[in-house]
């Protein structure tokens, strides 16, 4: 199936504006739900999402439903972000960004989240750029998942959008600046910012796979680990965690919270040794660094960015306007050359999954 199929249709703008005693439950702010009852939320079935598998893929981008708000919130309050979010107001010039980010997708992408991705939801106040739901059938199988998106932060240019997420985990300094580079001045779009963002989502949808990544619903485990061979190539299991086999020397590592409060935020003095510790592993990004799954993210997305479409990818951070360390990327390197091996031959027999 083709990833834009039915894209020239066009998207109902009408906003879905659900009364607050369905956006969360009224006690939402004093009980901090379960990862139980998360898992077991409507919207993690595969029965809650019968009916969109059929409409093309323009069709299945829309405000977020009510259900999938009650989710978002409880998650939020669940992972400790204080923000609620709520349905997205969007206009017809973004969406017409978002789509033609979707066909500057390359189709073999496409080719391994077809038939995965059931949904596509915009909402406001989510807390970061966006992130994957997975969703299970009846035996308890995650064979799915939707995606969530929050257009205000994304109604950014490319390296700005970059520049601002990377800065997320350091307290706001005025002597310092860090400046991500994802694009050529004349290519520095919010359509390119989306077309980003997107690989990175879309690579959550093809880590689903758990002969690349373990499930993250799942406990951690050395056998579960063991088996997945993208995750087995930067990850080890560890006291009842999966950790970097870095963290010995990669000591800022555990630290970096990305979109995090200001309570959790490092000083942004780190932020040059944060990544001169990086270039020292096979980690291609900073947010690479901070779970196997968004290194699995991370990593396709920059290798398709830089190796397959030739596109310019660095981090500096600066001081008083002078170059502290810059962050080359780590594609053509020996640094990085198990997982280019690993991500060619991906791209190349995705059937092989």
């Amino acid at each position: 199936m083709n990833l834009i199929a039915g894209c020239a249709l066009t998207l109902c703008l009408a906003l879905v504006w659900a009364p607050a005693h369905l956006l969360a439950n009224e006690d939402a702010e004093g009980s901090k739900p379960t990862l139980e009852e998360l898992a077991g939320h409507t919207v993690r079935t595969l029965d809650y999402w019968k009916g969109f598998e059929i409409r093309s893929w323009v069709d299945r981008l829309q405000p977020a439903t009510p259900e999938v708000i009650d989710f978002l919130q409880k998650d939020n309050l669940y992972q400790g972000f204080p923000q609620r979010p709520g349905p997205a107001r969007i206009d017809e010039n973004y969406l017409a960004d978002i789509r033609a980010a979707i066909r500057n997708i390359p189709a073999v992408v496409q080719s391994l989240v077809a038939g995965k991705l059931v949904a596509l939801m915009l909402v406001e106040d989510l807390g970061g750029t966006g992130y994957m739901v997975g969703v299970f059938d009846s035996n308890d199988e995650q064979v799915a998942a939707f995606l969530v998106l929050d257009p205000i932060v994304l109604d950014k240019k490319a390296n700005a959008w970059a520049s601002w997420k990377d800065s997320t985990p350091f307290m706001a300094d005025p002597e310092y600046e860090i400046r991500t580079h994802l694009e050529a001045p004349a290519e520095d779009t919010r359509r390119n910012a989306l077309r980003y963002i997107l690989l990175h989502e879309f690579a959550h949808f093809v880590g689903m796979d758990p002969s690349l990544l373990p499930n993250w619903s799942q406990q951690p485990s050395a056998e579960a680990l063991a088996a997945a061979r993208f995750a087995s190539l930067s990850w080890v299991f560890n006291d009842g965690q999966y950790v970097s086999k870095y963290d010995s020397d990669f000591t800022l590592r555990p630290g970096v919270v990305f979109y995090a409060g200001d309570d959790s935020k490092l000083p942004m003095s780190d932020a040059a040794p944060f990544l001169q510790e990086l270039s020292k592993t096979n980690f291609p990004t900073p947010y690479s660094a901070t779970s196997n799954a968004d290194d699995f993210a991370e990593s396709l997305a920059n290798y398709i960015h830089v190796v397959i479409d030739k596109r310019p990818y660095w981090v500096e951070v600066n001081r008083n306007g002078e170059k502290l360390y810059r962050l080359d990327s780590c594609w053509g390197t020996p640094r990085c050359a198990a997982k280019e091996m690993f991500l060619s031959w991906l791209l190349k027999a995705p059937k092989k999954l």
